[in-house]
């Protein structure tokens, strides 16, 4: 079976995924409180005062990754911040009877660019330090302004790129056909 995607790349497409509903406020590679503490790849609110439902995610690409998680009970730790845990991986790179007990499995399909839940978590309740409210808040606002700003900067040199190439294939054109 190719697991062939990278990290990165799962945790882009999961985030994505996670934010097509428009239900939940998402956030890649952050972490949650002070230097030592937790940081999911994938991190979510659900849009609700009264259940927002903080959910840590784990994209895994290698079995030897998925078990030295497991193993040194890395994952227990986002408890503190979040009332579920999945653990997101290709399709068949690990099995329901591989994640720990009250964790969440979610399977990628590289073919279909799909993602489906093959085990839900236990859901627990928890309350986050306001410290992390704010961090969520702060640093999830600094990091939406920047890819809105890369944006724009890079729709501005893609209009550049193709005004000289148009311009370039003007240019060689007869006379007769570039005053049309």
């Amino acid at each position: 079976m190719d697991h062939s995607i990278k990290h990165d790349d799962l945790m882009n497409k999961l985030a994505a995924h996670l934010r097509a509903n428009g239900d939940r406020m998402v956030w890649e590679d952050m972490q949650l409180g002070p230097s030592g503490s937790p940081r999911p790849d994938v991190y979510t609110l659900m849009k609700s005062y009264m259940h927002p439902l903080p959910t840590a995610y784990e994209c895994k690409i290698s079995i030897a990754d998925f078990r030295s998680d497991v193993t040194s009970g890395k994952w227990q730790k986002y408890f503190e911040f979040a009332g579920a845990v999945f653990f997101c991986t290709p399709k068949g790179l690990v099995q329901k009877s591989d994640i720990p007990n009250g964790c969440g499995l979610i399977w990628f399909y590289p073919d279909s660019g799909t993602f489906k839940t093959i085990k839900g978590p236990t859901l627990g309740r928890v309350t986050l330090p306001q410290a992390a409210l704010l961090k969520l808040l702060i640093d999830g606002l600094k990091r939406l302004q920047v890819p809105e700003r890369r944006s724009w900067e890079q729709e501005h040199r893609m209009m550049q790129q193709l005004r000289r190439r148009i311009g370039d294939e003007v240019s060689r054109l007869p006379p007769e056909q570039a005053e049309r």
